[in-house]
């Protein structure tokens, strides 16, 4: 599954941007991509329980069109548990 977000506030910048997503069901796997006016964000969620996902972000600095993101600028990482309402 793929297709494209449109958040109301940028993560790494703010301003609303719009942002690509892949699934991936073998690997319960959620990959966003959002390009930014200076930066890339990668956002990585695996979900391993139904409460339970591990998350990755990565922050490049914005390459030159048709260059890959190599300059890291912020990783971030974590477990996040969702709590019962």
């Amino acid at each position: 599954m793929q297709g494209f977000y449109l958040p109301n506030a940028g993560y790494s910048e703010a301003g609303a941007i719009a942002g690509r997503f892949t699934y991936q069901p073998t690997r319960q796997t959620l990959e966003m991509t959002t390009f930014y006016n200076r930066s890339v964000a990668v956002d990585q969620m695996r979900l391993i329980a139904p409460n339970v996902r591990l998350r990755t972000i990565v922050t490049y600095q914005r390459p030159q069109p048709h260059e890959i993101p190599s300059v890291i600028d912020l990783i971030g990482f974590g477990v996040e548990h969702k709590q019962s309402a």
